[in-house]
């Protein structure tokens, strides 16, 4: 990558990163679906165990999310609730605009494929979609705009596509 376009493109991931902050700041989990909860339910813990999962999760905001989690946990969005879905969420796309072209972790490209409207498969995945505001869904928007315009690095074609079904229309 030559210099100008690594200047070009860290600017433009600070700006990114800055409006994903903006528009989700304040988000809480609630009593939501937490990071090692959604991997105990995916391996079909007991509830016991799944209890015990959650209390690894320690964060108190979404931001306090470890980078080596995200990294780590890629596959976990099936399992989130509504609120750990949008919870989880910013920490996964800032995590992706900062480390996509240098990471080999899915992470990057699973946070574009859960923003397809394509691959809802039930009510939940509906909501999810419904659950966020406008300043929300512009910053989605922009951050698929951004995977989708770095197809060495990132599934542009997923980008575009979730683009097309629903996000493109908050830009």
């Amino acid at each position: 990558m030559s210099d100008s376009k690594s200047v070009e493109l860290g600017s433009e991931r600070e700006e990114l990163i800055s409006e994903i902050r903006a528009a989700f700041h304040g988000i809480s989990r609630g009593n939501g679906v937490t990071l090692h909860e959604a991997r105990a339910i995916d391996d079909y813990k007991s509830e016991e165990e799944r209890k015990q999962a959650r209390e690894l999760d320690h964060d108190k905001s979404w931001d306090e999310i470890p980078d080596a989690d995200i990294k780590h946990y890629h596959d976990v969005f099936s399992f989130f609730d509504v609120e750990g879905f949008r919870y989880h969420l910013p920490a996964y796309m800032i995590w992706a605009v900062r480390y996509f072209d240098v990471s080999e972790s899915c992470s990057s490209d699973n946070v574009i494929y859960v923003l397809s409207r394509s691959r809802i498969l039930a009510e939940r995945d509906a909501q999810v979609f419904n659950s966020f505001d406008l300043a929300q869904c512009r910053a989605i928007c922009r951050f698929l705009k951004f995977m989708a315009s770095n197809p060495m690095f990132a599934d542009a074609d997923a980008a575009n596509l979730a683009l097309d079904e629903h996000w493109s229309r908050f830009y």
